[in-house]
């Protein structure tokens, strides 16, 4: 099973190069490959016997039924599918002439096992993700919301933070055949990480079935059954069409903060459903201020979520440090443990990139830290980077 280490060097050229093969040899998909090969090898130095050499040397998910060949036969989405069928055409014939046809076998077969490492990584992802999902406390209201929104036309939904109103509703409606949903977001921060997420638990992150529409941004399609927008996006479409034509649903988010727009929208779609009863309203709002929103629907029915509250510790740092320089050698030993993440709120963009580049500088000497900002001025693709695991 190992004579192709011999050939390593011609085989990666052969499967990865720039024009193409099975994966571009610049991609992430190629160097992930390659971290792959160096533990596979490693294990395969290791085993005292070719006999016994374990092609599930990674932990793979024995639960996950598979062939002799180490391919899923289990039903996945298309894009976590393990089915490997390497094309004759895919590697380059000229690199491969010198190379005995059962080496480039084995090669292959090593290239479907880390489909495989794949798989069952992403199958671990998937069941922690659902776990974590049956354990929101909106899990235990997910049967009445459903009945409760089929049998009114508006909702009030009560839930403190952490309950996964934002992120679980949208999905009990989807599951449940609605379409044509819209749900607003104050922040467009908040508006195109929620659809992101949305999409990655339901397993859509690769079409446009959710999408999200900004002032100067969008991934709307014609195949788009969710929409996450901002505030200012649905009054401009308000404008245009008083009984909002274009959806079946509208999902009202954080209605409790209480801004210009919020209150034009509540009023709006108030109207809007007295104009078409087959338009379906929901409002989300933090328990402290439910009362207001009763009285203006008063005949809506309400469903209060219990919150999940996480532990705060207050630190109070001195006013002044003067000693920076001595402290820096004790404060580069702190916290020697796995990576965690540490959020600053701060008053505006002025004051964001003032503490931004103070932590630069000492991250420049610890050689430890990332530092990121957050503010919907950045861009997508910089506002994207906050949600994203470091390698």
């Amino acid at each position: 099973m190992s004579e192709w280490i011999k050939y390593k060097s011609q085989l990666l050229k052969a499967y990865f190069s720039s024009s193409g093969g099975v994966a571009n040899k610049d991609s992430a998909f190629y160097k992930e490959f390659v971290s792959f090969l160096s533990r596979y090898e490693t294990k395969l130095a290791n085993s005292t016997s070719k006999k016994t050499v374990n092609t599930n040397l990674l932990e793979i998910d024995e639960d996950i039924p598979c062939n002799s060949h180490g391919v899923s036969q289990t039903q996945f989405n298309k894009f976590f599918s393990t089915n490997v069928v390497i094309g004759e055409n895919v590697a380059d014939k000229l690199a491969l002439r010198n190379i005995p046809t059962f080496v480039i076998k084995q090669f292959e077969f090593v290239i479907s096992l880390f489909y495989k490492f794949k798989n069952s990584r992403n199958f671990k992802k998937l069941k922690k993700l659902r776990s974590g999902q049956i354990n929101l406390p909106i899990y235990q209201s997910k049967d009445e919301l459903r009945e409760k929104l089929e049998n009114n036309q508006i909702l009030l939904i009560a839930g403190d933070t952490g309950c996964g109103k934002s992120t679980q509703l949208p999905q009990y409606l989807l599951n449940a055949g609605y379409t044509k949903i819209a749900c607003t977001q104050p922040r467009r921060i908040a508006c195109t990480a929620l659809a992101q997420r949305v999409a990655l638990e339901m397993l859509k992150q690769f079409d446009s079935e959710i999408a999200y529409q900004t002032r100067f941004d969008k991934t709307k399609t014609s195949s788009t059954r969710m929409l996450f927008l901002t505030e200012g996006v649905l009054l401009r479409q308000l404008v245009d069409d008083p009984g909002l034509q274009r959806y079946n649903v509208v999902i009202l988010d954080e209605v409790h903060e209480r801004n210009i727009s919020g209150d034009l929208l509540v009023a709006l779609l108030r109207s809007a459903c007295q104009r078409r009863e087959d338009l379906k309203l929901i409002l989300m709002s933090a328990t402290i201020n439910i009362e207001l929103f009763r009285s203006y629907f008063p005949e809506a029915p309400e469903i209060s979520v219990p919150g999940r509250l996480f532990p705060i510790e207050l630190r109070y740092m001195p006013p002044l440090i003067r000693e920076v320089d001595i402290s820096r050698k004790k404060s580069a030993k702190i916290d020697a443990g796995p990576y965690r993440d540490v959020l600053i709120f701060l008053n505006g963009i002025s004051e964001i990139s003032i503490i931004a580049d103070a932590c630069k500088e000492y991250a420049e000497f610890t050689k430890r830290w990332i530092i990121l900002i957050l503010h919907s001025t950045l861009s997508v693709e910089e506002q994207q980077k906050v949600f994203d695991l470091p390698q």
